[in-house]
C-alpha cells in the first residue's frame, strides 16, 4: 500500500517499508550514506532496529574500523548526540551539529520521539528553526530522525524531503501480516523452537501485530516451555494476555452494531490499562483500513486466496469478514476510516485532544 498523507490521499513518493529497507540496505552496503535518514510509524521495533544499523555503519571509519565507539558497541557521545523528548531547542541540535567530528570521519544527531511534530508539545517555532537549517549543515554532520509519527504539511518535512537524493525514509508501519509471521517464525527458530501455522495465527490474535511486544511474548514463551522445541496452543494461553488490538476490535464491532454503552465501556477499559487514547486511534485507523480492503474483494474469490492476496492468514481474514458483515455497506466502512483520518489529522495539528477524537469517533459525532 503506498502511504498516505493526512488528508488520506496516497503519496506516490515514499516507498512500502520492504521497498524502503531495499533503498536503505543497499545504501548502507555501498557507503552511499544520505545526510538525512527519517525512521517513522508505529513499529517501535523496527524503527529502534534500524536506528543502530544505521548509526553503527555512519560511526565507522571507511577503512572499517569503530571511530569513537564505546566499549558496549554503542557509539561514544563525543561523536554522537541524541534528543528525546522536548526538553531541547532548535539551537542545541544546531550547536551540536556544528560541531566537526573528533577523530571520526562523520558525526551523527539522533532526534527521536520528539515533540517537534506537535504543537501541543513542542512550539512550532523550533520544529521551523531546524527546518530551516537542515541543509546548511557540515556534510560531516548526518541525521537520524525516529518518530511514531510525522505531520506531513508541517515544514519540517517538507525540509527534509525537499532533496530526496539526500534523505533515506523507512516507513516503519503497515508490515504485511506474512511478514510478520516470517519474522516470528525465525525468532523461534533462532532459540531452537517450532511453531505451526495454527498457533503462530492464535499467538498474533494475542499480541496483535505491535513486533516489540511480540519479541517480548516469544521470549517469554520460550523460557516457558524449557527444553520442550514446540509451542502449544496452551503455552499461548497459559503465558500470553490479550493486548490493547484485540479490544479495539471488539470496539469497533460494538460501534457497527450501534451499541454503544458498550463501546465506550470497552474504551473506558482500555484507558484503565493505560493505553494512550493516541495508541487506540492509531488501532481504530488501521483497523477499518484492514476492514476496507477485505471488504473491497467482496465473494469473488475464497476466503483463503483472499487472505494470500492480503498478506494475511486466513484465519484472520475470516475474523475481519465477519466484522464486515456488521456494516451496511462497503461505504459505511470508508467513511469510518476517513473519520479516523481525519480525526488523527485534528489530533496531530493540535486541534483536539486525543481522547476528544477517540470519543467522537465512538459517539458517531462525526468529523
Amino acid at each position: 500500500m503506498a502511504a498516505r498523507n493526512n488528508t488520506g490521499k496516497k503519496r506516490k513518493d515514499e516507498p512500502s517499508f520492504g521497498e524502503g529497507l531495499k533503498v536503505l540496505n543497499a545504501g548502507l552496503k555501498a557507503g552511499a550514506f544520505t545526510h538525512f535518514y527519517l525512521l517513522y510509524g508505529d513499529q517501535a521495533y523496527l524503527r529502534n532496529f534500524y536506528r543502530n544499523q544505521i548509526r553503527d555503519t555512519l560511526m565507522k571509519s571507511e577503512s572499517g574500523f569503530s571511530m569513537g565507539m564505546g566499549k558496549d558497541g554503542g557509539a561514544d557521545s563525543m561523536n554522537l548526540a541524541v534528543f528525546t523528548g522536548s526538553d531541547f531547542t532548535a539551537k542545541q541540535v544546531i550547536d551540536a551539529a556544528d560541531t566537526l567530528p573528533f577523530f571520526a570521519e562523520r558525526r551523527v544527531i539522533i532526534l527521536e520521539d520528539t515533540g517537534l511534530w506537535n504543537s501541543r508539545q513542542m512550539p512550532s517555532t523550533e520544529s521551523e528553526a531546524l527546518a530551516e537549517y537542515f541543509g546548511s549543515q557540515p556534510d560531516t554532520t548526518y541525521f537520524i530522525l525516529s518518530e511514531p509519527a510525522v505531520d506531513r504539511t508541517r515544514k519540517l518535512y517538507r525540509a527534509l524531503t525537499k532533496n530526496r537524493q539526500d534523505c533515506t525514509i523507512l516507513r516503519c508501519e503497515d508490515i504485511p501480516q506474512d511478514m510478520i509471521a516470517k519474522w516470528i517464525v525465525n525468532l523461534f527458530r533462532q532459540a531452537g523452537k517450532t511453531i505451526g501455522s495454527g498457533v503462530l495465527a492464535m499467538l498474533l490474535s494475542y499480541t496483535g501485530e505491535d513486533m516489540l511486544h511480540i519479541r517480548s511474548e516469544v521470549e517469554k514463551l520460550c523460557a516457558y516451555t524449557g527444553d520442550r522445541a514446540e509451542i502449544r496452543p496452551q503455552d499461548i494461553q497459559d503465558v500470553c494476555t490479550p493486548v490493547a488490538q484485540d479490544r479495539v476490535f471488539d470496539m469497533i464491532e460494538a460501534i457497527a452494531e450501534k451499541r454503544t454503552d458498550r463501546a465506550l465501556r470497552i474504551y473506558a477499559d482500555l484507558l484503565r490499562l493505560q493505553t494512550p487514547p493516541q495508541v487506540i486511534l492509531a488501532l481504530m485507523e488501521r483497523q477499518y483500513k484492514t476492514m476496507m480492503q477485505v471488504k473491497d474483494f467482496g465473494q469473488s474469490i475464497s476466503d483463503a486466496e483472499a487472505a494470500a492476496r492480503l498478506g494475511m492468514t486466513t484465519w484472520f481474514y475470516s475474523k475481519y469478514a465477519a466484522a464486515c458483515r456488521r456494516y451496511a455497506s462497503a461505504r459505511e466502512i470508508r467513511d469510518a476510516y476517513a473519520s479516523c483520518i481525519r480525526a488523527d489529522a485534528l489530533y496531530k495539528s493540535g486541534r483536539i485532544e486525543d481522547r476528544v477524537a477517540v470519543e467522537m469517533l465512538i459517539t458517531g459525532a462525526g468529523f
